[in-house]
């Protein structure tokens, strides 16, 4: 089975199998990262190169601030798969688009993503309570890499551009490591979806918006 074909068994739709992923674990350390021209906010750091490049789908949490009336971020969970080995292929750059549009509904997708397909699947990414707040936590400690405790990363956010092709789309961030041995650069880029809804009233339920991404984690 491959990254798409897991995917199939998400969303149950055959179109997906024959735009998928064959091979998993690829060299990336030459690969480069496409970012945005004309903006200082993301940057590789000098030294560092790509350990792994992962296709993240899974859910933006979030919770209605009754004083603002918007939504504001309570976090996200997203299962994590290898797709180094489509770097510099067509399939590589059309994957974000083609996942996010056979994604089932978000329910659906949230009770799948409790026993997510397992070919390519490197990890999970979801949030952590640090000090007065909620960090991003890439995890590979309970799938890919189970007898290393240090296989995670939990990020500090030290760049964010708005994505560049759409509003609904989240923003692309780069992170530095503040725990963990998994990477010391987080990038999340390429993404699909994810934003919420402009406004909201007090009262109203927390939400969960599908979404797609790169995750680059350098080391």
């Amino acid at each position: 089975m491959n990254i798409l074909s897991a995917l199939y068994s998400l969303v149950a739709l055959s179109q997906l199998v024959a735009a998928a992923p064959s091979k998993f674990n690829c060299p990336t350390t030459t690969d480069i990262l496409q970012l945005p021209p004309s903006q200082t906010q993301l940057a590789v750091p000098p030294g560092e190169s790509p350990a792994y490049i992962m296709l993240g789908l899974g859910v933006q949490n979030y919770t209605c601030n009754a004083t603002s009336s918007h939504y504001v971020s309570k976090g996200a969970y997203a299962a994590l798969y290898d797709i180094s080995c489509e770097y510099g292929t067509s399939k590589f750059d059309a994957l974000v688009d083609t996942a996010f549009s056979w994604l089932p509904d978000t329910p659906d997708l949230l009770n799948k993503l409790k026993s997510p397909p397992t070919a390519g699947l490197l990890g999970f990414h979801y949030f952590v309570t640090t000090g007065s707040g909620i960090s991003a936590k890439w995890d590979f400690t309970g799938v890919s890499q189970k007898s290393d405790p240090n296989a995670f990363v939990v990020g500090s956010k030290i760049g964010d551009v708005p994505a560049p092709n759409n509003t609904t789309d989240v923003d692309w961030l780069e992170l530095t490591n503040a725990q963990g041995d998994l990477a010391k650069t987080v990038f999340r880029v390429q993404t699909k979806g994810g934003q919420p809804p402009s406004s909201c009233k007090a009262g109203t339920a927390d939400i969960s918006v599908n979404y797609v991404a790169q995750y680059w984690l350098y080391k």
